[in-house]
């Protein structure tokens, strides 16, 4: 929880919002400038969703345009959750 918690808190106002994003709002889109923070911000809402119980985290599907940042993501994602 501390590396999510950091994580968390290292967002910005507009990033914070998207991570606070529940199933229950419909779908997300995220789109971003380079450089912007995307990777981060989607990789917090994955994570919360996954620790706060409220989605099996074989339900979520992130799509990226490159394999070297679907890799990223995944790399990321993964030393949140399992710290």
């Amino acid at each position: 929880m501390s590396a999510l918690h950091d994580l968390i808190k290292s967002l910005d106002a507009d990033q914070a919002a998207v991570a606070a994003w529940l199933p229950s709002h419909g779908n997300l889109r995220v789109t971003a400038a380079a450089g912007s923070g995307k990777t981060r911000t989607i990789v917090a809402l994955a994570a919360r969703l996954v620790y706060d119980g409220i989605v099996d985290p074989k339900r979520i599907v992130v799509t990226t345009f490159a394999n070297k940042a679907a890799r990223e993501l995944r790399t990321r994602l993964a030393a949140v959750v399992t710290a």
